[in-house]
């Protein structure tokens, strides 16, 4: 959000978000703010199965019409870093989750499993990618030494120093946003208030999508 604001601000480019979801009835195209968003209906069933061939297939019916001088693809886990190679148009991959360093630390549903296996694949075809963490950096230098890779760290939003923080302390409020399962910490998360919960009274608001297994 903080990069689209930005590059709104920029007459000279032209932006164009592609977004592949299954639960909408058509593909739909419209603009905001001088940014395009192309919105893909995408087969339930065939992404994962055709090595996400068939979103690239789709994308790249798109790219034809609007002919873009660079792709960014952004992440592993949606096909995005296989899905740009095949496109021919420059581009560069964006790594956030390192699927690979996930399954050897926790456990894994199917489909991330799957990602793993994937994902050198998919990095040993890229040249160009960047990550944000130091770590991210040396662990992707260690295992693809063929790679381009520049720390980009995201910029934040400046909503988040604008906000007068009057955070409640009697009991100590956390707040954590992300989704429920061992590949973000939800694991060390509770044990962690768990061992507080004696000595300290405190309330946690968690953001995120439901998951039975917590």
């Amino acid at each position: 959000m903080v990069l689209l604001s930005e590059f709104e601000r920029n007459p000279n480019l032209q932006i164009r978000i592609i977004l592949l979801l299954r639960r909408i009835r058509a593909s739909v195209s419209f603009e905001r703010n001088g940014a395009f968003f192309h919105v893909l209906k995408a087969p339930a069933v065939l992404r994962l199965a055709s090595l996400f061939w068939a979103d690239t297939l789709l994308i790249r019916r798109l790219c034809k019409r609007i002919a873009p001088d660079l792709v960014h693809a952004w992440g592993i886990e949606k096909g995005a870093a296989l899905i740009a190679p095949r496109l021919q148009y420059p581009y560069l991959v964006t790594v956030q989750g390192l699927f690979s360093w996930y399954k050897q630390m926790a456990p894994l549903p199917l489909y991330y499993r799957l990602i793993a296996q994937l994902e050198p694949l998919a990095l040993s075809r890229t040249s160009l990618v960047t990550t944000e963490s130091a770590f991210a950096v040396k662990f992707l230098q260690q295992r693809f030494p063929q790679l381009k890779i520049h720390q980009a760290e995201h910029a934040p939003n400046s909503a988040f120093f604008e906000v007068k923080r009057k955070p409640q302390t009697d009991p100590v409020h956390f707040v954590t946003v992300g989704e429920l399962c061992h590949r973000k910490g939800t694991d060390l998360l509770f044990q962690g208030l768990d061992r507080l919960s004696s000595e300290l009274a405190f309330k946690l608001t968690d953001v995120s999508g439901p998951n039975t297994r917590y």
